[in-house]
């Protein structure tokens, strides 16, 4: 939903009001600042704001995300949404992600962070892989009350195999600038490295 349409910010000002403290007791329609953000897979993202000249009087965020779940459907979708409640909330306590403001029917508020996603070539630079790879060593390590059984990995690690072997078999399609990658990867046994992974 847009920003601009009314419907949308009368209920990001209502959830706001209704789950955060302070100044933001007073927000309305007309005084909020709403900006949709895109790279949601899903969900709908919106970035809300306090009015300009407003102070917060207790330690209030300044600015929060807005999180609306979008259709969840699937067989799992339920237990899935549970399950990344509990760990997102558990991050939050822990300081490992962003801060939790509240979790109400259909969404959650977070911490807004003002940042950028990743691009790809970003990924394959040392340093910030390190520096991932021992955050998600610290998430790894942590007890959660969930199931121990990740299924969801193995399921989503097979789809994903399936779709990269059918690529690579019709070589023909591939444009000719990415075939020094895709040899690199047509040399690694993708099958053999998932069941050691496993």
């Amino acid at each position: 939903m847009s920003e601009e349409n009314p419907e949308m910010r009368e209920m990001a000002a209502r959830i706001c009001r209704d789950y955060l403290y302070g100044v933001w007791k007073h927000v309305t329609t007309d005084n909020i600042t709403l900006k949709r953000i895109s790279g949601g897979l899903s969900n709908w993202l919106y970035n809300v704001q306090l009015p300009d000249g407003t102070v917060p009087i207790r330690g209030e965020p300044r600015q929060v995300l807005l999180r609306l779940y979008g259709q969840i459907h699937g067989e799992r979708a339920l237990e899935g949404l549970i399950t990344e409640s509990v760990i997102f909330t558990l991050l939050s306590e822990r300081r490992l992600g962003p801060k939790l403001h509240g979790i109400f029917p259909g969404g959650r508020i977070e911490e807004y962070i003002p940042a950028r996603p990743l691009l790809t070539k970003e990924l394959a630079e040392p340093t910030l892989s390190c520096m991932i790879a021992e955050k998600m060593a610290q998430i790894h390590n942590m007890q959660v009350p969930i199931s121990k059984e990740p299924t969801w990995l193995w399921d989503t690690m097979t789809k994903w195999l399936d779709t990269a072997t059918d690529i690579l078999e019709n070589i023909e399609d591939i444009d000719v600038r990415h075939l020094k990658n895709v040899n690199v990867v047509r040399a690694i046994d993708l099958g053999h490295e998932i069941k050691w992974f496993r």
